[in-house]
C-alpha cells in the first residue's frame, strides 16, 4: 500500500512538472501584444486520463463518430500560469449521417483526474443543427470564476451522444479559444 502511495505521489509530481513545461503558448497558439492568446490545438481523447494524453500529438481539430463513441474530448494543455477565457468558438467543417438522440458539445474546466471543476459553456451546442463552414461562438458563463483556468487544470470540449442508439453521425470540427 505504501509503494502504491509513493508511485501515485511520483506520478502527480511528474504531471505537475510536465504541466509547467507544456504550455499552450508552445503548442499551436498565438499571442498578441495585448497579452491575449489564441489556442487552436489540443488532444483528441476518448477519456480524460492525462497520463495517456501526455503521449499524444496535438491536432487542430477532431472527427467525432456516434457509432464509435458516446463521449469524446478535445483537451487543451494545462496552462503554466492562470488564464481567463475571453471567448470560445467552434467551426464544423463537415457533417454526415444522423443520430436519433442528442449529439452535443459542451466546454468545461477539469482537473488532471478528469473531474469537472467549472462549466464554461452556458448551454450545449447541438452538433446536428449547428451551422456548417462558419465560426460559431460558444456562449460562455457570465460568472467570472467559471472562466478561470489555473495550472493543473484542463480546458475541455466534451462531445457526447445520449438518448439514441448507434446512428452514423460523423462530425469534423475545429476549435478556437481566446484567453488572457
Amino acid at each position: 500500500m505504501k509503494i502504491l502511495l509513493i508511485v501515485l505521489i511520483v506520478v502527480i509530481a511528474i504531471f505537475v512538472v510536465v504541466m509547467c513545461i507544456c504550455q499552450p503558448e508552445d503548442s499551436g497558439s498565438t499571442s498578441g501584444s495585448d497579452g491575449v492568446e489564441i489556442w487552436r490545438t489540443g488532444n483528441a481523447a476518448t477519456n480524460l486520463n492525462y497520463s495517456e494524453m501526455m503521449h499524444m500529438s496535438q491536432h487542430p481539430g477532431l472527427i467525432f463518430q456516434s457509432q464509435i463513441f458516446t463521449s469524446y474530448y478535445f483537451v487543451y494543455p494545462a496552462p503554466a500560469t492562470q488564464k481567463t477565457i475571453k471567448s470560445a468558438k467552434i467551426h464544423l467543417l463537415d457533417r454526415t449521417g444522423s443520430y436519433t438522440g442528442q449529439a452535443e458539445l459542451t466546454l468545461g474546466i477539469y482537473d488532471y483526474l478528469g473531474t469537472l471543476q467549472h462549466t464554461v459553456s452556458t448551454s450545449p451546442t447541438d452538433l446536428q443543427t449547428a451551422l456548417l463552414n462558419t465560426w460559431s461562438s460558444v456562449t460562455i458563463s457570465s460568472t467570472a470564476a467559471d472562466l478561470v483556468i489555473t495550472p493543473g487544470e484542463l480546458l475541455v470540449f466534451n462531445i457526447s451522444v445520449s438518448g439514441g442508439t448507434g446512428g452514423d453521425l460523423r462530425v469534423s470540427m475545429k476549435f478556437e479559444i481566446e484567453v488572457s
